[in-house]
Formats: C-alpha cells, structure tokens, sequence
C-alpha cells in the first residue's frame, strides 16, 4: 500500500471516531494519552504541520466521561434552540438538499450506500469522513492505478464543496462557546488536517 494514502485514510477514520458520540474507549484513550499519541503517529507519514491548538487538548489524564459527552451535546447535538455546530457539512452550504444529494451521488459512483436503518444522513460530518478514509484506502490499495485519479478528484471535491466549509465555520463558533479543550483541538485537527489535503491534493 502507498504509505502516504495509508496514513490519509488512516488520518480520516481517526477524525470519524473523534467527532463520532463519544465512548467511554475514547475518553480512556484520551486519559492515557493514546489520542495525542495517534495522531502524531500517523502524521509522521505525511507532509503536514499541525499546530499546538491541533494537538493540546487530546491528552486529557482528568478527563470525565459524563462532561465529554455533555460538551458533545452542547457543542454539535443540543436540540430545541440547535447546537453551536450542527454535524452536518450542509448546514453552511446554499442549499443543504443539493448538498446532500450530491453526497449521495458520490456515494454511489463509487459503490457504496446509505443502510434505510442508518441513524444518520448522508452529510453528517462522521459519514463523510469515512467515506474520506474509504476512498484514501482504495487509492492505497494495490492495483489502484487505473482509478487513483479519479479517487483523488473525488477527494479533493468533497473537501473543497463540503468540508472546509463546515471546518472553517467550526473553527470560528467554537472560539465563541467557551469551547472545551478537546472538542476545540478535534476542530481544529480538522480544519488543518483538511486545509493541507486539500491543498496537497490540487496541487498533484
């Protein structure tokens, strides 16, 4: 496997995790410092600067499970008056319906659909994330060349059209919410990790 490809879909389904409802997996991680740890692991295999903001808060020792979750909740998913940051990539764009749909095109092309069981819908943060991580994987797969471009096209749409949106709006709210140190880090990995892809990837 291309090992550049390998820590880009590794990179994306750790994000996924992240900004998933938290666990109490993920606050143990958090606690031991295995979080922080991940992430400067695989960022070893790629040419990328995350900054302190990035990285300070995902070693958490005191870290509790029920305010984790509590932040989560007031920060992406409080109902009645909304969250701070809906953790959907359409709610910033012009059109959400046309945002989700062409998500869902996406989807398809490239073999893949969205279970009628699903929790969720087709532009939430998490599920586009995977499908990040799905089509790096792919391109880092053997015997990718026929179609590696058009996975790195796919990719660096998505960030571009739906993305970055919702990562630089998210960055700019959470400054407003008395953020919590990991959700501010996790949204600021975000932002970086997805700026430099994005960048990388128009650039090839």
């Amino acid at each position: 496997m291309n090992a550049t490809a390998r820590a880009r879909s590794e990179f994306y389904g750790l994000l996924s995790e992240l900004l998933s409802f938290p666990t109490q997996e993920l606050v143990g991680a958090c606690r031991e410092g295995r979080v922080r740890s991940a992430v400067e692991s695989i960022s070893v295999a790629l040419p990328y600067e995350l900054t302190e903001a990035a990285l300070a808060g995902l070693a958490a020792p005191d870290l509790e499970f029920i305010d984790l979750q509590s932040d989560y909740i007031r920060l992406f998913d409080l109902p009645g008056g909304g969250p701070a940051m809906p953790l959907y990539a359409g709610v910033f764009a012009a059109s959400r319906r046309d945002s989700m749909e062409e998500l869902l095109r996406f989807y398809r092309h490239f073999g893949l659909t969205i279970s009628a069981d699903a929790h969720d819908l087709p532009d939430a943060i998490p599920t586009v994330l995977e499908f990040l991580h799905y089509l790096a994987f792919r391109e880092a797969t053997p015997g990718s060349g026929d179609e590696e471009a058009a996975l790195r096209a796919a990719q660096g749409d998505i960030l571009t059209r739906h993305l970055l949106r919702w990562s630089g709006e998210a960055v700019r709210r959470i400054e407003g919410k008395d953020p919590p140190p990991f959700y501010r880090s996790v949204v600021h990995l975000l932002h970086e990790f997805c700026t430099q892809e994005a960048a990388a990837l128009a650039a090839a």
